[in-house]
């Protein structure tokens, strides 16, 4: 078997004894270079396909990981009262709502699930109505070509006519690197509740307490 080119490992697994024993019995025959390459080559693809299954099973063990500690966050906040939402909102606001100016409310971000909290906080918490909001899309000149893709998938998103939205702000940036998820980008989205001093005054103050507790 040795002469013919089978390996140490392979011919000890065929005769069920060690690896040592065969290494002894075999140390004077010497292999051809077409063998030895053969041999390489072959724990070469060997060692390739263990360091893949190695790998699997670490990403495996590592999403496992990451679950449970996922798991542990959704079990630390539990069922959310009322109360906990309007603090949410009221937190998400102080980040990326208007706070100056008499604007009124306004709150901008590019993440869909943001859009969608902040929408039905609104609801929720002040009887907003969706008829009395405004949109508009900043986004880069790249995807001009693509606004109406834009502009439908913020009007699902938002459950709102087009109508509501107002002309598109396009910002001439260049991008150093071109990105993968090119058609996956849908720009930030500004949200105007038309009429809404008042409301803006009152969000303001409740942001007031948060601070004092910070």
């Amino acid at each position: 078997m040795r002469r013919i080119g089978a390996s140490i490992g392979a011919i000890a697994k065929e005769l069920s004894v060690s690896k040592a024993s065969v290494s002894r019995w075999c140390r004077d025959i010497m292999l051809s270079p077409a063998q030895r390459k053969r041999l390489n080559e072959h724990q070469r693809v060997r060692s390739i396909a263990a360091l893949r299954r190695a790998a699997k099973i670490k990403k495996e063990e590592k999403l496992i990981e990451i679950r449970g500690i996922r798991e542990s966050g959704r079990k630390e906040v539990g069922v959310l009262s009322k109360r906990d939402l309007f603090i949410a909102g009221l937190a998400l606001y102080w980040g990326e709502g208007g706070k100056k100016g008499k604007a009124g409310v306004e709150f901008t971000n590019s993440e869909p699930a943001s859009i969608v909290f902040i929408i039905q906080w609104l609801k929720r918490m002040y009887d907003v109505s969706k008829r009395d909001l405004k949109f508009r899309i900043t986004i880069n000149v790249a995807h001009k070509y693509r606004i109406r893709e834009v502009l439908a998938f913020w009007s699902k998103l938002a459950h709102v006519p087009i109508s509501q939205f107002s002309r598109t702000s396009f910002v001439k940036t260049k991008q150093r690197r071109p990105y993968g998820n090119f058609s996956a980008h849908y720009g930030t989205l500004r949200i105007n509740v038309r009429k809404s001093t008042n409301l803006h005054r009152r969000i303001l103050g409740s942001l007031e307490v948060l601070k004092k507790a910070s």
